[in-house]
């Protein structure tokens, strides 16, 4: 999994970032689904977790799953 700062770096109206640490975990969960599943589930946890609050910089998110 490759990202930019964008992904982690994310806020929500709270000021709280995303953090390394929730990315993690979401993609702990996610072991055994497709690139395109997790990529997904993963972006839509960021806007879920963003909400309505304006983006301060670019998401860029690639995953790669080993057969």
């Amino acid at each position: 999994m490759l990202y930019t700062d964008g992904v982690t770096e994310a806020q929500n109206a709270q000021g709280e970032f995303f953090g390394l640490e929730r990315l993690l975990q979401l993609a702990r969960a996610n072991l055994g689904r497709t690139a395109a599943d997790v990529k997904e589930t993963i972006l839509a946890d960021v806007e879920g977790f963003t909400g309505s609050a304006p983006p301060l910089d670019d998401i860029a998110l690639l995953v790669v799953v080993r057969d």
